[in-house]
C-alpha cells in the first residue's frame, strides 16, 4: 500500500501532515524512535514521513517494520490521515490490479467476431487511469 498511498497523496498534493520532529533517530528491527530524548507520538499503523536518513527516507508505516538499521540525523513528520482515504486507496488499488490483469497493448482491437476496448479517459482520450476513474472522490481532499 506504501507506494499507491504515496501516490495518491502526491497526486492530490495533500498529506495531511503533523509538525515535523528533528532530531537523532535510530532504526532498530525495522522500526524508527528517537535516539536523543525528543518525543515522537506515532500510534501503531500510523504514516509518517522519514526525511536525512541514508536508507530510510520516504512514507512508512509504525509497526510495519522493513526499515534497514541505522542512526541519523533528521526529520520524522507524523501524519494524520483520513481513514476514509485509506479505504478509497486499497480500492485504487484493487482497480489498477484489475486494470493491469486485463490490459493490453491497445485500447481497442477487434478481429473476426472479437472485440475488445478498454475504458477511456474521455478529457485526453487515452486508457483510463486511476487518476482519472477517482478524481471525483480525491477532490474532497485535494489541495491546490
Amino acid at each position: 500500500m506504501s507506494a499507491m498511498l504515496g501516490a495518491v497523496l502526491a497526486s492530490i498534493n495533500n498529506y495531511f501532515a503533523g509538525d515535523p520532529v528533528r532530531g537523532r533517530w535510530a532504526v532498530a528491527g525495522g522500526e524508527v524512535s528517537p535516539a536523543s530524548g525528543q518525543a515522537l507520538a506515532l500510534e501503531g499503523g500510523q504514516w509518517c514521513i522519514i526525511a536525512g536518513s541514508a536508507l530510510n527516507d520516504g512514507l512508512h508505516r509504525q509497526g510495519a517494520g522493513g526499515l534497514a538499521d541505522e542512526e541519523f540525523e533528521g526529520t520524522v513528520t507524523p501524519l494524520r490521515i483520513p481513514r476514509d482515504l485509506l479505504g478509497l486507496v486499497a480500492e485504487i488499488e484493487a482497480w489498477q490490479d484489475a486494470q493491469d490483469a486485463a490490459a493490453g497493448p491497445y485500447a481497442s482491437e477487434s478481429f473476426g467476431g472479437y472485440s475488445y476496448s478498454r475504458a477511456t479517459d474521455p478529457a485526453t482520450g487515452l486508457p483510463m487511469t486511476w487518476e482519472a476513474a477517482f478524481r471525483s472522490r480525491l477532490n474532497r481532499w485535494r489541495k491546490l
